[in-house]
């Protein structure tokens, strides 16, 4: 499928829908993103900020070179495009920045050791950002999405086993599941 086709597809189709192929981790293709909405339109009033995850692997065998890469991949792409909007946003007046990261951030896993690092540094930056640009009408947020098994369907998500290891209880709520367990949320009394 070609990416003209990918945008008109994930945009049902919507008029001046722009999409070009790149990574988040290549700044290039970063800056190219920015410069074509921007001549495209003619201005940026909103970037969400989403990508992949990084490398994974043992705690303490993951090498310099990954977590480099994780780096670029996770934690330089949000600030590089702000660096490249909050200019554009400071002349219009205002602007939004939105930065999808995960629940791991706060919940850290040790089957994706790099994620967690890197998403509770974006965390950081998005409270510094926000302090620092609020008086010019751009405000920076991150939503942490809970679990999803975007890995496929695997028997233990179906059984309520945390796919993180362990019996999934929650280290800030000792005796409770956390709520990215299928079942807990499922069979869990609402609690006020």
């Amino acid at each position: 499928m070609t990416t003209e086709r990918k945008v008109a597809v994930i945009t049902g189709g919507a008029p001046g829908a722009l999409g070009l192929k790149g990574s988040t981790a290549k700044a290039g293709d970063l800056e190219a993103l920015a410069a074509a909405a921007l001549e495209a339109h003619g201005r940026i009033d909103a970037v969400v900020n989403h990508t992949g995850g990084p490398p994974k692997g043992d705690l303490i065998a993951i090498s310099d070179d990954e977590w480099r890469r994780g780096v670029d991949l996770i934690l330089l792409s949000v600030v590089r495009m702000a660096r490249l909007v909050t200019p554009v946003m400071e002349r219009q007046g205002g602007g939004a920045i939105l930065n999808i990261t995960t629940f791991s951030a706060f919940e850290p896993s040790l089957t994706y050791p790099v994620s967690p690092v890197l998403r509770a540094g974006i965390g950081a930056y998005t409270k510094l950002y926000s302090d620092r640009y609020a008086r010019a009408g751009i405000r920076m947020n991150s939503l942490l999405p809970g679990y999803i098994d975007s890995l496929g369907h695997r028997p233990e998500t179906a059984s309520g086993r945390c796919r993180w290891g362990g019996s999934g209880r929650s280290r800030r709520s000792p005796g409770r599941r956390p709520s990215c367990c299928p079942r807990t949320a499922a069979t869990s009394p609402a609690r006020t």
